[in-house]
């Protein structure tokens, strides 16, 4: 028999155990974790809380190397601990992970999300410039935007990145200067003026150019020579401000507000003194611009604006003047004849404007004689040809059809006083759907007949007054005296009232104002703070032709509602004819050349077909109107650029900087806490130029 060996006190733990303890502890420790029920847990009894010990399992191969299926039994089994260290419940265990996670650096929490595959949000500051742009938030608003993100776990970059990134899209910096302007009032002040590229106009350009390249969105049409860059340059007042703005037109979309680059921005008229003072900085670097290269590609300057700024641009009087073209020296007068109906007409040049500068300042510079010297008044400011501005078609349209509806207008007017004659005949009338001005008016004119009906009688019953029907000379005597005083009061009562009859209102009568009904039933807003004149989008629905066809036929149908006169009925449908005649010529020029395709010497044939039977129409069946200038330049100029250029008018036009003045005033929101002018002005720009940089172009989508 064995005999029984002896373990050491239970209270002598310092001391290792010795060979015949060890094997003992590991004979007993196999025997406990058999009984136990997991095969993984070792418990002994003490006289306090039992010691419990987990079995771990240590690995031959590491987890870096090992294959899924191994990695995946070692996550279960850590599991299992965290259950048994953390509680009995699952909440417990989850609570427990989420400290470990806690415990550790940002760093490391970061790895394990990409390691484990959870993909965090993470916005870029590029990306966060998006999100600012594509919702319209000012930097406070945009901050509490932010925070909130980050609060559902989203990764930001830091403000500071974002304005650093904001800055590398400008492609230069913000200058405010301080100039003395006139104000509205006509009076000099210190205005701020915003510029950007006002130092090196060309470095910005190269830099914008660089920024189109990078983003791949710099296109070469067939009809630009592959060694060109087209550069356009333009200015306009608008909102409240002028700007000064720039756009490239080798990329998509060339000609619209996503590529337009607000260059200068001040709060004031764009009367010549003040563009003198503006655009001094940048008088000698247009012209550099065309000395330039960019990879090997010359750069070519065109100027585009609405036809005031180009007029003052090149110092001419202007649309009202004698000589109110800018590409050529017709008169007023001429322009009302057909260009193959007189003797060739002298086309101007940059350098004969000079000269007849030059002459009218020999002469004394008296504005009165300004006709003299073809209403060269200043001397121009930009050293740009002539060939190389581009008609204003937007305002040509836009000039054109208020002309039309105009015209329109007043021949509805005329009609509507012939409905009022012949309504005054009538025993009874009807006045519902009309306006109280009409009624009004109709009721003087019934009056004022009435009274010539009492003269007439009178003076029927003078005529047939017989000396031999009274028993005196006496009688009869008093009694043509009589009739001659009835006579006389009755004129003077018509001749009163019509003196004080006031004049039909042009919209009072029932044709003219139905047609205001006419086209808001189309979706045309007529703009009644601006000359009654069209947005250049209701321009392009006016000469559709099913609108047209109702506008036109709106005068048939309203003429045989108000009368049943044959005659009014007749001139009704004359109007509605020559009218849709006239819109419907012109509509066919419009969509030939207002466009941003490219043009074949065919496609410009027809245009200018179609041009000379337009303007023939309008002198033959309107000769009591007058051509005006924009017309002229319809008939004389467009065709010549598009046949220079290859191109349709929209491309080298103004709609893009239209455009901007709208956007402008959009982003004045974000400077409303601004109190200073400049910093508002610097403000202004900097959103603007962010939001159209070709950086965000292809993650920015454009609002329908």
């Amino acid at each position: 028999m064995s005999q029984k060996k002896k373990l050491r006190p239970a209270h002598d733990l310092s001391y290792p155990l010795s060979r015949e303890e060890e094997e003992y502890h590991t004979q007993l420790t196999r025997m406990k974790l058999n009984g136990a029920g997991d095969n993984t847990t070792l418990r002994c009894k003490t006289k306090g809380q039992p010691l419990v010990f987990k079995k771990i399992i240590v690995p031959r191969k590491c987890s870096s190397t090992a294959a899924s299926p191994l990695r995946k039994k070692r996550s279960k089994q850590i599991e299992k601990y965290r259950l048994d260290v953390s509680g009995k419940t699952t909440e417990d265990s989850l609570i427990q992970h989420s400290s470990e996670l806690r415990k550790s650096s940002k760093a490391v929490r970061e790895k394990l999300l990409r390691a484990s595959g959870f993909k965090r949000p993470v916005m870029s500051a590029k990306d966060g410039s998006v999100l600012r742009t594509m919702l319209g938030l000012s930097w406070n608003k945009y901050r509490r935007q932010k925070r909130y993100l980050r609060t559902k776990g989203v990764q930001m970059a830091s403000e500071k990145q974002e304005r650093v990134f904001q800055n590398e899209t400008q492609c230069g910096d913000i200058h405010i200067k301080r100039k003395r302007l006139f104000t509205e009032d006509r009076a000099r002040a210190s205005i701020p003026v915003g510029y950007i590229g006002s130092d090196d106009l060309p470095e910005f350009v190269t830099n914008l150019l660089d920024q189109y390249e990078q983003e791949g969105l710099l296109t070469q049409n067939e009809q630009i020579p592959e060694d060109e860059i087209w550069i356009k340059i333009g200015g306009d007042y608008g909102g409240g401000s002028f700007k000064l703005m720039l756009q490239v037109a080798n990329t998509t979309e060339a000609n619209s507000r996503r590529n337009t680059f607000l260059i200068t921005l001040v709060n004031c008229k764009d009367c010549f003194v003040n563009l003198q003072s503006i655009l001094a900085p940048y008088q000698q670097q247009i012209s550099n611009l065309e000395e330039i290269t960019w990879r090997g590609k010359h750069l070519r300057v065109f100027l585009f604006g609405d036809y005031e700024f180009q007029t003052k641009v090149y110092g001419l009087s202007g649309a009202q003047a004698v000589h109110p073209c800018l590409w050529c020296k017709a008169t007023k007068t001429q322009i009302q004849r057909a260009p193959t109906e007189q003797p060739e007409v002298p086309q101007r040049t940059l350098l004969n404007i000079k000269n007849d500068h030059r002459r009218f300042v020999r002469a004394g510079r008296d504005k009165k004689k300004a006709k003299a010297y073809n209403n060269a008044i200043h001397y121009p400011l930009f050293d740009l040809q002539l060939t190389q501005v581009a008609p204003p078609y937007l305002h040509i349209l836009l000039g054109i059809v208020k002309k039309h509806h105009v015209l329109l207008e007043h021949e509805c007017h005329k009609l509507d006083k012939t409905i009022a004659a012949v309504l005054v005949k009538e025993s009874e009338v009807d006045f519902s759907g009309m306006t109280k001005p009409f009624e009004e008016f109709v009721k003087a004119l019934k009056d004022i007949n009435d009274e010539e009906k009492k003269k007439q009688h009178f003076e029927t019953q003078l005529v047939f007054l017989q000396e031999d029907d009274f028993h005196s000379t006496d009688s009869y005597n008093k009694k043509r005296a009589e009739l001659q005083d009835d006579i006389n009061k009755t004129y003077d009562s018509a001749e009163t009232q019509r003196r004080q009859l006031s004049e039909l209102q042009l919209l009072a009568g029932p044709v003219t104002s139905n047609l205001d009904q006419v086209l808001k039933s189309n979706k045309i807003e007529v703009q009644a703070y601006h000359g009654r004149s069209f947005v250049g989008n209701h321009c392009h629905k006016y000469l559709q032709p099913s609108v047209t066809a109702d506008i036109c036929q709106s005068v048939v149908k309203r003429a045989y509602e108000v009368t049943d006169d044959h005659s009014i009925h007749t001139d009704a449908h004359d109007i509605a004819v020559k009218f849709e005649g006239l819109n419907t010529k012109y509509s066919k020029v419009h969509k030939q050349v207002s466009h941003t395709r490219p043009v074949s010497e065919a496609d410009i044939d027809e245009a200018e077909t179609s041009i000379h039977d337009y303007m023939h129409y309008y002198r033959t069946h309107f000769t009591e109107s007058t051509v005006i200038p924009k017309q002229h330049l319809l008939e004389s100029h467009c065709v010549d650029f598009m046949r220079l250029w290859k191109f349709g008018l929209a491309l080298h036009g103004e709609q893009g900087g239209e455009e901007t003045h709208s956007f402008v005033n959009t982003l004045k929101g974000r400077v409303l806490g601004i109190n200073n002018d400049e910093d508002k002005i610097r403000v202004l720009m900097k959103e603007q130029l962010t939001i159209v940089s070709p950086l965000l172009r292809t993650a920015v989508s454009s609002p329908k």
